[in-house]
């Protein structure tokens, strides 16, 4: 050991509060390269995905083995995909030539991977690319507390990690309780044709085609792409919310022109999946439908009335305006849904004119959620009531003089803007963990 240097790191990881190290050796005379045995904590490493990268080093390369270990309750264990421990290891190998070339059978682990919701590919690299049939693996724990094994997605790579033929993926944002998988099929590694999308809840087998019809309709969650290649959206879509979860299960319905979405977009929200709701909201003895209007040429600008939700429809809270040219202008009000009714909460004014600035700018006096605004529906278990709002005024889109928070009616903080939009003197702030059960 007398020409490398060992480099030593402590990681702290609270909950319970423990020490778990990792590190390896660098070689002289400038010590940057990496060689022996190393362990190294995986990009995602945070609590609940807890990996490390355990394996060999030779001038600096990855050779030859190397296993990804993860730590639960306490215990470093290696990452399986199937029953069988002996049939497949998380890990694979790397070719010992030093151009660190993954080869042979791998098990990788997903960005999304976490304790209770383990996500795992497994397949054949040759060259360091992709070959052959790649399975996706979803390990998770269910309601008997056991972690259950399913393979629901994959499919085939030809060479230069191409993907052909049909394909079942996963989401970007796949978890427990948001398990959406897309399946479609690839031609010269590009999304062609029809591409559904499929929803499954915790402790259900089937996963369910996101149905779009009102009553009993036979179209199906996702859409079309078109059939030159270039993987642009045309025709009717259904697409999902960014947040779409099992209790908040949003769909946005309308067309794509082009890849770019096209005249008239509906919101739904689905209570039933055999009778999708559109989210319906009531001002001045007028009803309106969420959503809006998308240019008619297809540049996908959105124009004229408005409905928008806050933060995927959790809140229950919707934004009506309009829109001009893409940009919002004149009066946007804030409506909540409370015991079946909708009751304004906040807005304020949107400049109208022409400007430079493409965004928004926000004039005279507002009503704003604050941003952990939460007015979870009662089913859910995780309940964090903070109805918080902020009031005062802006000029040229920079708040400026006193404004104060509050909590329903009463008020539990503030303080000024100065001519700049800083905060300046006294304030009272809420803290980041507020809920209403600091003022009860």
């Amino acid at each position: 050991m007398s020409n490398n240097v060992f480099i030593f790191y402590i990681l702290l990881i609270p909950k319970p509060y423990e020490k778990y190290s990792a590190g390896g050796c660098y070689e002289e005379p400038d010590y940057e390269q990496k060689v022996g045995n190393w362990v190294e904590i995986s990009n995602n490493f945070k609590n609940g995905s807890q990996l490390t990268l355990n394996g060999l080093y030779k001038s600096g390369k990855k050779v030859g083995k190397w296993d990804i270990l993860y730590n639960y309750k306490g215990k470093n264990e290696k990452i399986f995909n199937n029953i069988n421990p002996i049939e497949y290891r998380g890990g694979g190998s790397y070719e010992i030539g030093g151009d660190e070339l993954k080869e042979g059978n791998w098990v990788e682990v997903l960005d999304n991977f976490k304790d209770n919701s383990q996500l795992t590919q497994n397949g054949v690299y040759k060259n360091g690319k992709k070959v052959g049939r790649w399975d996706i693996w979803f390990n998770y724990k269910g309601n008997n507390e056991q972690m259950q094994y399913f393979i629901i997605g994959g499919g085939y790579y030809e060479e230069n990690e191409q993907k052909e033929g049909s394909w079942v993926e996963i989401s970007n944002i796949f978890t427990d309780i948001s398990q959406i998988i897309y399946s479609g099929k690839y031609i010269n590694g590009k999304k062609i044709g029809i591409w559904e999308i499929c929803h499954r809840k915790q402790d259900v087998n089937l996963y369910l085609i996101i149905l779009i019809c009102q009553f009993y309709g036979n179209y199906s969650g996702g859409g079309s792409y078109d059939e030159k290649g270039n993987e642009l959206k045309v025709g009717d879509w259904v697409d999902i919310s960014d947040d779409w979860k099992d209790f908040c299960q949003i769909t946005y319905k309308g067309e794509y022109k082009n890849g770019r979405k096209f005249g008239s977009w509906d919101i739904e929200e689905i209570i039933d999946f055999k009778k999708p709701l559109k989210i319906m909201q009531t001002k001045e003895s007028n009803q309106y439908r969420a959503g809006g209007q998308y240019d008619k040429v297809g540049y996908g600008v959105k124009l004229g009335k408005w409905i928008e939700l806050h933060h995927e429809f959790l809140t229950q809270a919707t934004f009506h305006g309009e829109y001009r040219n893409g940009r919002k202008v004149n009066k946007w009000d804030i409506y909540l849904k409370q015991n079946g009714k909708n009751e304004y909460i906040g807005g304020g004014l949107y400049d109208d004119q022409e400007s430079e600035n493409l965004g928004p700018v926000k004039q005279g006096k507002w009503i704003e959620l604050d941003d952990r605004f939460q007015e979870y529906q009662d089913q859910m278990l995780f309940i964090r009531d903070c109805r918080a709002t902020h009031q005062g005024e802006y000029s040229n889109n920079k708040k400026f003089g006193r404004w104060d928070s509050y909590f329903s009616n009463y008020q539990i903080g503030g303080g000024l803007y100065n001519e700049n939009g800083v905060k300046e003197g006294f304030w009272s702030q809420l803290s980041e963990s507020f809920s209403m059960l600091d003022i009860c």
